[in-house]
């Protein structure tokens, strides 16, 4: 039996945590300006990135697992007239049709595959859409900064917001709970709202992410028939370092034979 995509009960609290996350696109416009069109974003989600860049008059296309998510993606560029093919499927088992000249994995959406037979498996998927003059933006935080030291577990009060669609109070709880020896961070996110009758309400959702490091990165796509070609520390693509917040990596096909 599949499990569950924990993003399809997620939606709506994720465009309400999100929506006003605007830091990286001017980044990914810029590479797409850069490399060209057409644009493939894997694990679009809701459309929070696809909408600038089509906006900016490129031909998108969107894949993401969650039927919800997308739906959300279909109403955000119908709103503002703008077109996008989307395409439900796991990132593991991508194929549609076209070539793409830059394809992109924002905002630690790659981090969401936990196992490195499904990290291998995108990567090579990604790299059959590419073009031969293609390239991949891969946007994650920096593994280097993790390590044993963390807490075993830390609540924390996230954010709390109006909802937008009812105009009532959000709060957002983070349970973290790190597992440096897997490289991975245990979640559980509890969002706080009060129901048209003032009755308080909350939602859960688990999830898991996958940490990089930056060599581990490189060899992961290197394994995949990608070339790591730069590799930036922010959103200002100042340069990695061990501090960095971000690790941001642009890769091209690596030649056959």
């Amino acid at each position: 039996m599949a499990r569950a995509n924990p993003f399809d009960r997620f939606a709506r609290f994720y465009d309400w945590e999100h929506d006003q996350y605007l830091v990286d696109v001017d980044l990914h416009v810029g590479f797409a300006r850069r490399f060209g069109g057409p644009v493939l974003e894997l694990a679009c989600g809701s459309g929070r990135l696809l909408a600038p860049l089509a906006r900016a008059g490129f031909a998108v296309t969107g894949v993401d697992s969650s039927g919800p998510m997308l739906e959300r993606a279909r109403t955000r560029l119908a709103a503002e007239g703008l077109q996008a093919t989307l395409i439900q499927q796991r990132l593991e088992s991508l194929h549609v049709d076209g070539v793409f000249r830059s394809i992109l994995i924002g905002l630690d959406s790659f981090a969401l595959l936990i196992r490195r037979e499904d990290q291998l498996a995108a990567l090579r998927a990604a790299r059959a859409h590419a073009s031969h003059d293609g390239r991949l933006v891969l946007d994650l935080a920096n593994g280097n900064l993790r390590g044993a030291s963390e807490p075993p577990e830390e609540l924390l009060h996230d954010l709390t917001m109006p909802d937008p669609e009812t105009g009532r109070p959000i709060t957002k709880f983070a349970l973290r709970r790190p597992r440096p020896s897997e490289q991975s961070d245990e979640l559980m996110f509890f969002y706080d709202e009060q129901d048209e009758r003032g009755y308080l309400r909350r939602s859960m959702v688990e999830l898991k992410l996958r940490w990089f490091t930056r060599f581990e990165l490189e060899l992961l796509l290197q394994a995949a028939g990608w070339r790591a070609d730069e590799v930036y520390g922010n959103y200002d693509l100042e340069e990695f370092g061990p501090n960095s917040d971000r690790l941001i990596v642009v890769a091209t096909p690596a030649a056959s034979g």
